[in-house]
């Protein structure tokens, strides 16, 4: 069952993050996914479920707007971490109006299939 509030928008975009409960350089990622509620960022350096993070992206135009969040997954493959889904906490307005343009513009360019519709059949 899904539980997700939002649709997931497939994104291809560098950010960097650190954890708030620790003191720590920002670390690279990459963005695998977004919606208005949180991102999944593909990374080895995951952090632990619960930890608060702080997030940079650049918008369009170059300018980086800081993002928090609280991990909430984290994804394994071959047994080792590659990725954590992050739930957005705390978004200012500028933050918010930030998540919503990335939504929209990556909406347009990959459309999500609308899974409630049936597939027409044809004979």
């Amino acid at each position: 069952m899904e539980r997700r509030q939002f649709a997931r928008i497939p994104v291809s975009m560098h950010l960097r993050f650190k954890s708030l409960e620790a003191v720590e350089k920002y670390i690279g990622g990459q963005a695998n996914d977004v919606s208005q509620g949180g991102i999944f960022i593909l990374t080895p350096n995951v952090r632990p479920v619960g930890t608060r993070v702080e997030m940079e992206i650049s918008d369009s135009g170059g300018r980086e707007v800081k993002l928090t969040g609280e991990v909430r997954s984290i994804r394994y493959s071959a047994g080792k971490p590659s990725g954590m889904g992050i739930e957005f906490t705390g978004l200012g307005r500028e933050a918010q109006k930030l998540v919503q343009e990335l939504v929209d513009f990556h909406r347009r360019q990959n459309p999500v299939p609308n899974r409630a519709a049936p597939k027409a059949l044809t004979k």
